[in-house]
């Protein structure tokens, strides 16, 4: 995404419908800085938001760009699944209002059930679930909390 060795900036973009951005923050590149952090002071409830690098030389790149709905922040909802297509591992981040058991699902094709698996009390969580045993496919994550509230999602698993 961008050549660290000559420099820049990192500009932190948002937009309401996802075509035209503003930029809330700008921060220069620092080469002994490994995480950088912007707050959107007054989002509205749902925004797009993606960073945009812009090097010495003018050259500009965009991140890939994520919307964040704020109307789901008072239920269980998986806020992402990564890498995709995944290899060995498959990480799934979760959100919940309360602290909750979280049991993960992955469905085949043919609507069987290849893994199961329930991991203790947590609001926010990313579980790392091994999926190499799996064959090459498209798969349903299903995630469930302890009150039953389920979200689903597609993954597909490449060797």
């Amino acid at each position: 995404m961008y050549n660290s060795s000559i420099g820049g900036t990192f500009d932190v973009q948002s937009s309401i419908n996802d075509q035209s951005f503003n930029t809330i923050t700008s921060m220069p590149y620092n080469n002994t800085q490994v995480v950088y952090s912007a707050e959107d002071v007054n989002p509205p409830a749902q925004v797009y938001y993606r960073i945009k690098y812009t090097d010495k030389d003018g050259t500009v790149s965009y991140s890939a760009t994520k919307m964040i709905n704020r109307q789901q922040a008072n239920s269980f909802v998986i806020t992402s699944i990564y890498p995709v297509p995944a290899k060995n591992n498959l990480i799934v981040a979760t959100y919940s209002p309360v602290a909750t058991t979280i049991t993960y699902t992955i469905i085949d094709a043919t609507g069987q059930v290849v893994k199961s698996e329930q991991h203790g009390e947590a609001q926010s969580a990313e579980q790392l679930l091994d999926i190499s045993t799996l064959n090459d496919g498209i798969y349903l994550i299903k995630v469930t909390d302890a009150l039953d509230n389920t979200e689903t999602r597609k993954f597909s698993k490449l060797q």
